[in-house]
């Protein structure tokens, strides 16, 4: 099975002169959002972002298990990240599996094959079975989460972003490489979650 991450917005559908199929979602995500006393999503028409730079648009979704464990060390403070061996389990990695019950990590908490991380900031995720994937995600601070993980697998941000020169870079790691899976889905993530919030828009995992 393969994992596809899209943002989406109304003004998309509209140009397509197709419904947008998220409107009912898009009630359950404010009414789950005003429980918490989280700001309410609105999307606004007028900003615009620019295209994801990550060279893959689907990744096999024990990929985002693997960015989960990734994700899990960078919460615990650890320094390094075991390369993952051919047999390894990942759900029997200690780090990962404590880091699940905490319930705190937006990455962690959300599905593998579906769901929203929406661009408001709310502290800890929202699990609630009403909403597709149990569980409601923010873009902010999944965006955070990457920025905190990002040197464990040698991805050199220039202050908090990925230059044009580095996303070269990540696309050009051949699948020889220790950490390829990390990086991969770890930008593509990365993408998402910056243009999610430069465009207003929602992430959708497929």
């Amino acid at each position: 099975m393969s994992l596809s991450i899209q943002i989406v917005s109304k003004d998309t559908y509209k140009a397509i002169d197709e419904d947008y199929p998220y409107e009912q979602d898009l009630a359950s995500i404010n009414s789950l959002l005003q429980k918490e006393g989280a700001q309410q999503f609105v999307e606004t028409s007028s900003k615009e972002a620019s295209e994801s730079r990550c060279a893959y648009s689907s990744f096999p979704e024990v990929f985002y298990a693997i960015l989960c464990r990734l994700v899990a060390y960078g919460y615990a403070g650890i320094s390094e990240l075991p390369p993952l061996q051919d047999g390894d389990s990942i759900y029997e990695d200690e780090i990962l599996e404590e880091e699940m019950y905490m319930l705190r990590s937006h990455i962690i908490s959300h599905s593998d094959s579906e769901g929203y991380f929406v661009p408001t900031e709310f502290a800890e995720p929202i699990i609630d079975d009403s909403i597709r994937g149990e569980a409601l995600c923010s873009s902010f601070q999944a965006l955070q989460e990457l920025i905190s993980c990002a040197s464990l697998i040698g991805i050199n941000l220039e202050g908090n972003a990925v230059s044009d020169d580095e996303a070269n870079n990540i696309n050009s790691t051949p699948q020889s490489h220790p950490y390829f899976a990390e990086r991969i889905s770890w930008f593509s993530l990365y993408e998402a979650m910056r243009i999610s919030i430069e465009s207003n828009s929602l992430v959708v995992f497929l």
